[in-house]
């Protein structure tokens, strides 16, 4: 998107600076050797230019495991349609893989006052939102090591993802995919099925962010929920 763009639009380019400037003020992402680059922060119109999403990775490392880690992100979402103002919550970056990850547990933060009179009203209500999230990003955390220690049956995967909303195109495509990893035990870990999932969905699937939020939220409910919820 081109700044020619942003500049049509003083709200949508007061948000995007916003997010610019608290993520110039947090730690960089470090990319590991060998490890796949991903864009420290994204810009994407939609709705026909009524709707903007902004994504940004913060350098907070969390290590899941032997060589499994995670990177916390945040997305802001703007829209000028009447739906909402400001929507802010958070993601999740794989760093070996760089997929995307769903970490909107509990953490949405919804600003419905936008004030926009002065740039430092909105540099410091988004401010204290991310900052919000950020800080529940362990619950996301406890979430993806809970998912590696609890297993699922790989014929299971595709019915619990329609169930959980999916369409059935893309909960197919996810599953042939998990009896795959899981060979001929037909059996995975929540987290190894749910990696079957991230990268059909950040590369494969070309859809807005309005879908693409719903589609990780279908996605983390069926695969990452705990077994007794």
């Amino acid at each position: 998107m081109s700044s020619l763009e942003l500049r049509v639009c003083p709200q949508l380019s007061a948000v995007a600076n916003a997010v610019h400037l608290i993520g110039a003020a947090l730690e960089q992402p470090v990319r590991d050797a060998g490890a796949p680059s991903f864009p420290r922060e994204q810009i994407r119109l939609f709705a026909g230019g009524r709707r903007m999403e902004v994504k940004l990775v913060v350098g907070t490392r969390y290590a899941l495991g032997p060589h499994e880690s995670v990177y916390p992100g945040i997305r802001v979402m703007n829209s000028l349609d009447g739906s909402w103002a400001v929507r802010a919550e958070g993601t999740g970056v794989r760093i070996a893989c760089a997929n995307q990850l769903f970490a909107g547990m509990g953490s949405l933060v919804e600003l419905r006052e936008l004030h926009l009179s002065s740039a430092n009203d909105l540099l410091g209500m988004l401010q204290k939102a991310i900052f919000s999230i950020l800080g529940r990003f362990k619950d996301a955390v406890r979430t993806y090591e809970g998912a590696m220690h609890q297993e699922v049956l790989a014929e299971d995967v595709e019915p619990d993802l329609v169930a959980a909303g999916l369409r059935r195109v893309h909960a197919g495509a996810i599953g042939t995919r998990a009896e795959v990893e899981a060979s001929h035990v037909g059996l995975l870990s929540k987290w190894s099925a749910y990696q079957c999932a991230t990268p059909y969905l950040t590369r494969e699937v070309q859809v807005n962010p309005d879908r693409e939020r719903f589609f990780e939220r279908a996605v983390a409910l069926a695969l990452l929920a705990p077994s007794d919820v």
